[in-house]
């Protein structure tokens, strides 16, 4: 402590006076200083006066207040708070050299927590000088230190100095006593209860000083105070001792000493309050009611698990305050609160809020942990939350997994560690600017963190929502699960009104025209209120007098009013605020208001073109103008609506030059912000700029699966180009309608996306780009094939486009049109000519060294060979894929080829290779998040463990397969496998009714699905069953359905079997001829098809025929189902064919020769 920080009279009245206690403030001997400009500099002051015998390290302070900012930010905004700071106190009272700050321990000052410590070190004796001593340190402590603050910093010194009180307020107790001054120890008495009133012995004391007081009600009193206390807070009843001293006092067993006269208080020290001091160190006024609402909720989670609850209010009318407050309460109750803030910004990034959320739960988890967490799941949200250094990056990994359901299991995984322990609040500002992914995620975790103590909690403007479809949809669907509260926070009394009013100038309780007036003006709005009593401020209505008192003309005239221009609207009145300001401090808000509602201080220094010194001082104006506030990495508007008035007052070309300067700067500090590149580029009509930042904007929501930002984006882009003509933009233009014609076809926007293709083909062939014709004629031929089933007409187009690809000597696109028509032969049952194209597009590829293109190749013509039925090609041509991938170390493409390759062994019959790929995939794909692929490899496993009549593995599988469907959107083709397998397993177990009951479930599913070739599988299983259940007409109708269906698809094996089982169901119909000649048309067609699969038309015709009678003809193929489904491990196939096998044998008793 410097020498001269003491507690003596004499420095009370040195210049400089620093108050801790009940909140800070300074004085140049009777003036108050100014307040601190931003919340930084003023923590950094307290800091460094709590810590006032230190010398600190720079890169101590950097971290310990911007730890989440890069350490040359950190330590750059650490100068600026310093600069911020000597420009309030005397600038020798901070000394810093290259890497250490510290007080000046010889500058004259005068601190309020030194002097109470210092009083508190006064010897022990004489008695009159320590009891001095305690009186005027006790004097002191007025409120706690610093009431309002909740760094830990700060929380831990305020615990230490409330002990130090309590402790004096004890003794002055007692030495009190000693003297027989009974009414001044009761006094202490009472303020050692004030300060803990679980304290049982000091409520015997109060009690027995009370009666020794001569006020024996009032003794009684406080034991009735102390029994409920004890009662309702801790569930004790009150000791032997306190029960005993209440029973002497009714019975007057204790003597009076003499009446009471207890002190007066010590007067409170006047403290000034302005409009402009800090919003959030003003008491919440009212709010009771709604924070009782948010407090059940964050139990209700607690308790029940994960929820949204929408607080729901206009603008100004006080969520974010009110939020804060709750956010407080919350982590007093020992929650974890994160906070995610919308931007006011036209396709703002995808999933703008909930990134920073996520990066700070997985800071909080390394900090709990002590390492980074492990699994797929920390994986992906690490490669999420990564910004590219420079441009010339990647603008975001791409999501491993087919959609983007990697991302939101990983979100899940997270918030159930995090929640693990306590209750977690997410609280989401401004939902109503939150763009499309990040509604769709929210939907998601809501419905998908189950019992995870996780509360979401919004605000929202409902004004703001009505055309807003995600946010409705949204809404709905959560209301439709229970799992969305709403609340509507209504404007203040009037009663309350005047007491904010009341709470921001520092006013007594006196009736106050000016108050009456404020309120009648604004309508209960607290932000109006604020923003009312600053402009009244600043055109001199309001004002301080020679004794810190706030005057107005309402003192001595209540009809003041009459003589003024008062603003009747927010915005009026933000306008006349604005106008006041200075020339440079207006153009420096400008500029912030392009940048956004929140931007860091490099941004906006390179951007204004502002030196150094010159943007402090004239940011330093808005921060005490309350126009700008400073926030943990960075600078945000104190109000959005202050940000929306100074934006929509600029000019139009004067915007569009502030966008471009905006654009200009974060593209230096910023490049991997692509998307608010874009934006700003797009707000100065710079076209170039626009194009350029605008593909990147949409590649990085492509990958993230953001299709609607997207194609925002990408329609910045087209716009841009076709103002800067095509001359300039033509290739530009060209590409951008591609892929928007590629993204509109992901959103099911099939004639558009041909409109895009079409305009596209035509650009090209007006600038002469030859390629350019083939791509956009191959993409459209795939949108008319693939989407709108077209086959024969994508197949034409597919065809030309390759044409002019060769002319063009384009191997590329000529490659990528092989495997097109690859597809639209396939759907055409032109197979030969597919397994062509696919070797084409080959070659292609290999040429090209584009080891991924042929892998992807490869993959096609294995499913050709699989429709062909030739299972031994197809598993070769997988396997030459797997090796690519494994050499390119691509672990989802590989874990996926092996997940098919699984399903090859399964219809060749090799179950014990085909649970070996399973697995093996399985493992990799849990590694790297691909969930929904990991459900693809349960339900083989699930097949796997069906045939082979393992009823119980398959079932866990089935089980594990059907808990992670429901964690995805409802996906019908996946839950008619999932029904389908399980029925299956029912059967083989003689649960007749479970097994029709998932037979016909799996076939609704597959109806829903639209997948003709399922379908037909599933109906052959159904039909199946009934036949063997006795219903053979029944089974009948769904396999010539099936069969129909099957004719459709490219598997040769699927209309064999179903041609079989129909044959088959008419001979048990009474048809035999007609049943006959299908069951012989079957087995010929099945014929070349290898696997499992062809051997049921050979049991079906050996069951027909044995029904018809001709057992000796059906005994051979009998048996060689028996013996080539035992060879395959075929357990289901073998009991079938060993049944039919017995059958036979049975009925050819009299023939012992066979």
């Amino acid at each position: 402590m410097p020498a001269n920080v003491d507690s003596g009279e004499d420095l009370f009245h040195e210049q400089l006076r620093i108050f801790l206690f009940g909140g800070l403030r300074v004085f140049l001997g009777e003036t108050p200083l100014p307040p601190f400009p931003t919340q930084k500099s003023r923590a950094l002051f307290v800091y460094l006066l709590l810590n006032r015998d230190q010398v600190h390290t720079r890169s101590r302070l950097a971290g310990l207040f911007w730890g989440d900012s890069p350490e040359i930010r950190a330590r750059r905004s650490l100068n600026t708070a310093l600069w911020r700071l000597r420009r309030i106190v005397p600038s020798a009272l901070i000394l810093t050299d290259a890497d250490a700050i510290r007080l000046n321990p010889d500058l004259p000052y005068w601190l309020d927590v030194a002097a109470f410590e210092a009083l508190l070190a006064t010897p022990y004796t004489p008695t009159p000088r320590r009891m001095e001593a305690l009186e005027r340190a006790t004097e002191l402590y007025r409120d706690g230190l610093l009431p309002g603050w909740y760094e830990d910093w700060v929380l831990i010194e305020a615990e230490r100095l409330r002990l130090l009180h309590w402790q004096a307020l004890r003794e002055l107790m007692d030495l009190y006593e000693q003297s027989a001054a009974l009414d001044r120890s009761l006094h202490c008495g009472l303020r050692l209860l004030a300060a803990d009133p679980l304290h049982e012995e000091t409520h015997r004391r109060v009690m027995d000083l009370y009666a020794r007081c001569g006020q024996r009600e009032a003794a009684l009193a406080q034991f009735s105070a102390c029994v409920q206390l004890l009662q309702e807070e801790l569930g004790l009843e009150p000791s032997p001792e306190t029960v005993a001293l209440a029973d002497a006092i009714r019975q007057g067993n204790i003597a009076p000493a003499g009446p009471l006269t207890p002190p007066s208080p010590p007067a409170e020290p006047q403290v000034r309050r302005s409009p402009f001091d800090d919003f959030g160190h003003v008491a919440l006024v009212g709010r009771r009611a709604e924070l009782a609402w948010i407090h059940a909720h964050v139990e209700r989670a607690h308790r029940e698990g994960c929820r949204l609850a929408l607080l729901e209010g206009e603008a100004g009318v006080g969520k974010t305050r009110l939020l804060q407050e709750a956010a407080k309460q919350a982590e007093a109750r020992g929650a974890l609160v994160l906070w995610g803030r919308c931007l006011d910004m036209h396709a703002p990034p995808p999933y703008q809020s909930l990134r920073g959320v996520f990066g700070k739960a997985l800071a909080r988890l390394r900090q709990e942990e002590g390492a980074a967490p492990r699994g797929a799941w920390s994986l992906v949200l690490g490669e999420w939350l990564a910004e590219p250094a420079d441009s010339a990056a990647e603008a975001g990994a791409a999501l491993p997994g087919p959609d983007v359901h990697v991302l939101w299991q990983a979100m899940v995984a997270c918030l159930h560690r995090l929640s693990q322990t306590n209750v977690s609040v997410i609280l989401l500002e401004d939902l109503q600017w939150a763009d499309d992914a990040t509604l769709e995620a929210l939907a998601y975790l809501t419905s998908h963190l189950g019992a995870a103590s996780v509360l979401f909690l919004a605000s929202v403007r409902p004004e703001e929502t009505a055309d807003h479809v995600s946010f409705s949809r949204l809404a709905a669907a959560l209301t439709d699960a229970a799992l969305l509260e709403r609340r509507s926070l209504g404007r203040l009394t009037s009663e309350e009104s005047v007491e904010l009013v009341r709470q921001i100038l520092g006013l007594g309780e006196e009736d106050h025209a000016l108050a009456r007036f404020i309120v009648a003006e604004t309508e209960g709005n607290p932000f109006f209120i604020g923003e009312m009593l600053k402009l009244l401020v600043e055109e001199d209505y309001l004002r301080l007098d020679s004794a810190g008192r706030w005057t107005s003309p309402w003192d001595w005239d209540d009809r003041a009013a009459l003589h003024l221009h008062p603003a009747r609207t927010i915005r009026q009145t933000l306008e006349r605020r604005l106008a006041h300001l200075p020339s440079l401090s207006r153009s420096l808000l400008e500029m912030a208001a392009v940048l956004g509602n929140r931007f860091d201080y490099e941004l906006l220094h390179l951007a204004s073109g502002q030196a150094e010194d010159m943007l402090l001082e004239i940011s330093d104006d808005l921060f005490r103008r309350q126009l700008l506030t400073e926030e943990e990495n960075g600078l945000a508007f104190s109000h959005d609506k202050i940000r929306q008035v100074a934006y929509h007052a600029l000019p139009e070309v004067r915007r569009r030059h502030l966008h471009r300067r905006a654009g200009e700067a974060l593209a230096q500090l910023h490049p991997g912000r692509v998307e608010e590149l874009a934006y700003h580029f797009y707000r100065a009509h710079a076209h170039p700029e626009t194009i350029r930042w605008g593909m990147r904007a949409m590649e990085r929501a492509r990958r993230l699966y953001a299709y609607e930002a997207a194609l925002t984006y990408l329609d910045w882009v087209i716009d841009a180009a076709r103002q800067l003509g095509s001359a300039q933009s033509g290739k530009p233009m060209m590409r951008a309608l591609e892929a928007r014609g590629e993204v509109r076809a992901r959103l099911g926007l099939y004639d558009e996306a041909l409109t895009d293709f079409t305009t596209a083909q035509a650009l090209a062939a007006s600038l002469g780009d030859r390629s350019g014709v083939a791509r956009a004629m191959r993409l459209g031929a795939w949108v008319q094939g693939n989407y709108l089933g077209d086959w024969a007409g994508g197949l034409d187009h597919t065809q030309r486009a390759w044409q002019i690809a060769q002319e063009a000597h384009d191997v590329r696109e000529a490659a990528l049109a092989q495997c097109n028509l690859g597809a639209c032969y396939n759907m055409q049952g032109a197979y030969d000519q597919a397994q062509e194209a696919y070797r084409l597009a080959q070659e292609g590829f290999r040429a090209l060294g584009d080891d991924a293109g042929e892998a992807r190749t490869l993959e096609y013509l294995a499913v050709t060979e699989h429709f062909l039925g030739r299972l031994d090609r197809a598993l070769a041509t997988d396997r030459q894929a797997l090796a690519i991938w494994e050499r390119l170390d691509k672990r989802y493409e590989a874990a996926h080829t092996r997940v098919n390759i699984g399903y090859l062994l399964i219809d060749r019959g090799d179950l014990a290779l085909a649970e070996q790929e399973f697995v093996q995939a399985t493992a990799a794909l849990r590694e790297i998040g691909a969930i929904p692929v990991v459900l693809w490899a349960l339900i083989g496993l699930g097949a796997v463990h069906r045939y082979r009549g393992d009823f119980q593995r398959g079932m866990e599988a089935l089980n594990e397969a059907d808990h992670l469907l429901r964690e995805l959107p409802s996906n019908p083709y996946n839950r008619a496998l999932i029904c389908s397998h399980r029925g299956g397993l029912h059967w083989t177990q003689g649960h007749l009714s479970e097994a029709l009951t998932q037979m016909n479930e799996a076939v609704r599913a597959a109806r829903e699905a639209g997948e003709p070739a399922l379908l037909a599988g599933l109906l052959i299983d159904l039909g199946r069953a009934l036949r063997l259940h006795g219903d053979a007409p029944s089974a009948a109708l769904l396999h010539q359905e099936a069969y129909t269906l099957a004719r459709r698809t490219p598997f040769r094996a699927g209309a064999a079997w179903a041609e079989s089982e129909w044959g088959l169901d008419e001979v048990c119909n009474g048809d035999w001829s007609a049943g006959l000649a299908h069951l012989r048309a079957a087995l010929i067609a099945a014929e070349g098809v290898q696997g499992w699969k062809r051997l049921m038309p050979r049991l079906n015709l050996a069951e027909g025929l044995l029904h018809t009678g001709q057992a000796a003809e059906a005994l051979p193929l009998a048996r060689q189902v028996v013996d080539q489904a035992a060879s395959m491990g075929m357990c289901e196939v073998e009991a079938q064919g060993q049944l039919t096998l017995d059958q036979t044998l049975l009925a050819l008793k009299d023939r012992p020769e066979l």
